[in-house]
């Protein structure tokens, strides 16, 4: 009877989000959002049980005052080198543990059991600022995207008012949707792996160069690998872009369509055109997720095969 729910709470309006108030502790466990996490446990979230957004994070201040940041960058290099020299914390535990081990069996002289405390003890702590330190560095860069997003939509709408005939015989009212929609959030996602452009090269070096210390150059037939799948992993990368760029043409089509039928609903319904309509709309429909579907199974073969 430990998890039984009492009485749905009443709901709530205009809650201000306690981020901003939050402690140290409370920000790096996230505490914070317990209050909205047990509502949402005791019946289902409504809209206004959601926190309202501080005024630095509105859409316009954002769009008016927003300054390209990326200082977090620090928080993602401290927490790789702390996972990364973890397996020499480990290394000297287990060294400890065999001297201790065979000191006993010889009735030698034993080592300190304070040093392995120690040794236990800095290898917890590295652990979790690594995970604390990379939580952060997550959800900074999750934030810029969002803040990124929020300018492009609001800069591409403020863009798409003013448009002169020639440019919106260009970018039809399909395009600028999808870009609003689809392309916004690719730039909302790929900030969180940004970074990765200059930590993955690191951390290689890092990796290969303790494999090598530990277990000689053997180490180097799994690098020679990893080279060996880069032209793999490249032309894969090549069909996942050309397979994009075709899907977003379908989207294009799709929305300009679902508009013009929308904007034309009455003459539609008067010459009795619905199952026309439909059927040309029901096939975009079907080309466009039968090409997501085949993006997302590339996506999650080469997720299988990495992991």
């Amino acid at each position: 009877m430990v998890f039984r729910r009492s009485n749905p709470a009443p709901s709530r309006l205009n809650v201000k989000i306690s981020e901003t108030k939050a402690n140290l502790f409370s920000k790096l466990t996230f505490w914070w959002i317990n209050d909205l996490m047990s509502l949402g446990y005791k019946r289902p979230l409504e809209k206004g049980d959601l926190f309202v957004l501080n005024d630095a994070r509105t859409a316009k201040i954002v769009t008016d005052k927003f300054e390209v940041k990326w200082k977090k960058e620090l928080l993602r290099f401290v927490s790789d080198t702390l996972a990364a020299i973890s397996p020499l914390i480990l290394r000297l535990i287990l060294k400890f543990i065999s001297d201790a081990y065979t000191a006993n069996l010889n009735n030698g002289v034993q080592p300190s059991k304070y040093v392995g405390y120690v040794l236990i003890v800095t290898m917890f702590l590295m652990e979790m600022a690594s995970i604390f330190l990379f939580s952060l560095y997550f959800y900074y860069v999750m934030e810029t995207g969002f803040l990124s997003r929020t300018i492009l939509i609001t800069i591409i709408h403020r863009k798409a008012l003013v448009l002169s005939e020639k440019a919106r015989s260009l970018f039809t009212n399909g395009k600028i949707t999808n870009l609003m929609s689809t392309d916004t959030t690719r730039i909302d996602f790929v900030c969180g792996y940004f970074h990765m452009i200059w930590a993955a090269p690191i951390q290689i070096c890092i990796i290969l160069s303790l494999l090598i210390f530990n277990i000689g150059s053997s180490a180097l037939a799994g690098f020679a690998l990893l080279v060996i799948l880069c032209p793999m992993q490249g032309k894969v990368m090549s069909l996942l872009a050309r397979t994009r760029a075709k899907a977003a043409d379908i989207t294009d089509e799709r929305v300009k369509l679902t508009q013009e039928i929308l904007l034309g609903i009455r003459m539609i319904k008067y010459y009795a055109w619905e199952d026309s309509f439909a059927d040309a709309l029901n096939k975009l429909r079907n080309k466009e997720i039968s090409l997501v579907r085949f993006l997302l199974t590339i996506r999650a073969t080469i997720t299988g095969v990495s992991m």
